[in-house]
Order: C-alpha cells, then sequence, then structure tokens
C-alpha cells in the first residue's frame, strides 16, 4: 500500500493526519509514505533553516505513532539522503535539475547532476537508491 500526503502549503493539514490514522487504523501491514516535505529537519543546513515543513513537530508526532510506515520518501530538499529517527528510514530525493549543499548554510548548488530514487518493494524488505546522469 502506498500512501501520499500533500506538503505544497508548507503544512500536512490536521484533516490529512486524521485521514492517515484512519487509514492505518485496522492495517497491519507495512506501507509506504510519500510526502514533498521531509517530517524532520535532517541536518541540511540551508534548508532546515529556510524551508522546513512548518508544522513538523505536530506530523513527526502522528508519523511516529503509525508503526505500520517504516519508509517515507521525500523531495524539497533537493539532495539524496537518509535519516534514521525511531525505527523509520526518511529518504529524501535528489532533484531532478540541481541539488543543494547540505553543509552550506547559505543556498548553494553542490552540482547540477539530475536525479532520482530507484525504490524496489519485495514483501516486507525495501530497498532504495538514488542515481544520477
Amino acid at each position: 500500500r502506498l500512501l501520499f500526503l500533500d506538503s505544497s502549503s508548507y503544512r500536512i493539514h490536521k484533516q490529512q493526519l486524521e485521514w492517515l490514522r484512519i487509514q492505518l487504523a485496522d492495517y497491519k501491514k507495512r506501507v509506504l509514505l510519500f510526502v514533498h516535505h521531509p517530517p524532520l529537519l535532517c541536518e541540511c543546513l540551508f534548508m532546515d533553516e529556510c524551508h522546513p515543513l512548518q508544522n513538523i513537530d505536530e506530523v513527526w508526532q502522528t508519523l511516529d505513532q503509525l508503526p505500520q510506515i517504516k519508509h517515507i520518501f521525500c523531495g524539497h530538499y533537493h539532495t539524496e539522503k537518509t535519516v534514521l529517527n525511531n525505527g523509520k528510514s526518511i529518504h529524501l530525493t535528489p532533484s531532478t535539475i540541481f541539488q543543494i549543499d547540505t553543509e552550506n548554510p547559505q543556498f548553494a548548488i553542490e552540482h547540477s547532476k539530475p536525479g532520482w530514487r530507484m525504490i524496489e518493494w519485495v514483501g516486507e524488505k525495501v530497498q532504495t537508491y538514488a542515481e544520477y546522469l
């Protein structure tokens, strides 16, 4: 099962979080969650400081209570990275345009190789990696 949340307003609204809880209330299998903004700060200096999800604490509190979600796939940060927190993997996916330097507190492009994330899901096993042109 694949589930998607809308963070285009830089927030995930309470109605969506409630919808997610309802979707998973009686569902025991693993799901993959997709959302544009990461639900945690990811040690990417410029993006964490200037462009994080605005209700990040509320969202993480909800996600942390849903054991069916072990893998969360995100974009927005224009970089490839996986952040582990409390048994969940937050996979940042590279941009198809340019990648942002994660160690610079100012906006800086690290490189302009287009990238994407491959996801292989068989049974309970999820393997994922990024590729670049």
